[in-house]
């Protein structure tokens, strides 16, 4: 045993110290364009990010995290731009910095590799939010405040009987979370969770009727 994790130790250790970080200066361009495939749709002003790679010590897998330059794209999605490297890093990769507005799809099919010193060509993938309008009618409640989360986005409401239209962003195509908490003294909480899947409509409906919120289930 002791034997196969020194095998172990010792390839990791030697990938680290194979893997040569860039040179300081070495200039890569890069340019592209950002697209939403299930939509064919080219996204505007998404922020393109380029992150420093380096090698994890203890797995000698990659790991690119660290932000070294950043762009966005024009009108019609597309991007060109270029950075100068400093000696820290082994690599570098491109990625889109998620917001209300986008998110990188998960997996290392969506991982974009560059290649330093030359100019490198990318078509960038991700996924476009859709809109939900969420009519939400509260009929009695008598809680201390009351709150809805979609998504762990954080919308507080007053709490009082209502009945508003709240517009948020969702996945497309995919299951979202939607809670409703209403809060009461000495920690209660009265509430539900709802897990609808939207279509690829850019902008869906969904409603919801509360007769009264002391009347929920507990939450949690």
């Amino acid at each position: 045993m002791k034997r196969i994790l020194f095998l172990l130790f010792f390839i990791i250790t030697a990938a680290v110290i194979g893997c040569k970080k860039v040179k300081p200066g070495v200039e890569t361009s890069i340019r592209g364009y950002v697209i939403d495939s299930v939509k064919n749709k080219r996204l505007a002003n998404a922020t393109v990010l380029v992150l420093g790679c380096s090698i994890n010590p203890y797995n000698g897998s990659r790991q690119c995290y660290n932000e070294v330059h950043r762009t966005k794209t024009d009108a019609n999605g597309s991007f060109k731009t270029a950075f100068v490297s400093d000696g820290k890093y082994v690599g570098y990769s491109v990625a889109i910095e998620d917001d209300e507005n986008y998110v990188n799809r998960s997996g290392e099919a969506y991982t974009y590799k560059l290649n330093p010193g030359v100019e490198n060509n990318l078509i960038v993938n991700v996924i476009e939010m859709n809109l939900m309008k969420f009519n939400l009618k509260v009929l009695k409640t008598d809680a201390e405040r009351l709150a809805v989360y979609v998504n762990y986005k954080n919308i507080d409401l007053p709490a009082k009987p209502l009945d508003t239209t709240l517009e948020v962003k969702i996945l497309p195509d995919a299951v979202n979370n939607v809670f409703f908490i209403a809060y009461y003294p000495n920690d209660v909480r009265k509430g539900f969770r709802e897990y609808p899947r939207f279509g690829k409509e850019s902008v869906v409906f969904y409603e919801k009727i509360i007769e009264d919120t002391k009347e929920l289930p507990l939450y949690k």
